[in-house]
């Protein structure tokens, strides 16, 4: 389902208790998201950031009592038919598993996404001990 964070309070908490690494735009912009539902309950999320034209597919979680069923790639799969043309951040180990859903990563990336990921790299990264790279859609 499509909706907005803030109509989440579970998910709005998530992000709350996982930051840094779940990215606290997604409350501020009331960022849209892929909502899992398996019998009434939220079993993952996937936020949309949109800067301008670019749309970056973010955060990308499933509570751990729903891994490996599936969920995940659900909401990626959804969010990609939404949003052909995207990018993501993601860590580097991450990316081969994007590279199988048509991401490529780019080297040196413009704009907001190379912003992005020098802010991250710079205020983020010696929090949590891992630099990014940008990807987008082949």
């Amino acid at each position: 389902m499509k909706s907005n964070v803030l109509r989440f309070p579970s998910i709005i908490w998530t992000v709350i208790k996982h930051i840094p690494t779940l990215d606290p735009l997604v409350i501020l912009t009331n960022a849209p998201i892929f909502v899992g539902i398996d019998q009434g309950k939220v079993v993952g999320f996937l936020s949309i950031k949109k800067f301008g034209k670019t749309v970056e597919l973010g955060t990308l979680y499933v509570y751990p009592s729903f891994r490996k069923q599936g969920y995940a790639e659900q909401l990626f799969l959804e969010a990609k038919k939404q949003y052909p043309k995207s990018y993501l951040l993601c860590t580097p180990k991450m990316s081969e598993l994007y590279m199988r859903y048509g991401f490529q990563i780019v080297e040196q990336p413009k704009g907001i996404m190379g912003l992005r990921k020098r802010l991250f790299d710079k205020f983020i990264a010696p929090f949590v001990g891992y630099r990014i790279v940008v990807m987008e859609t082949k």
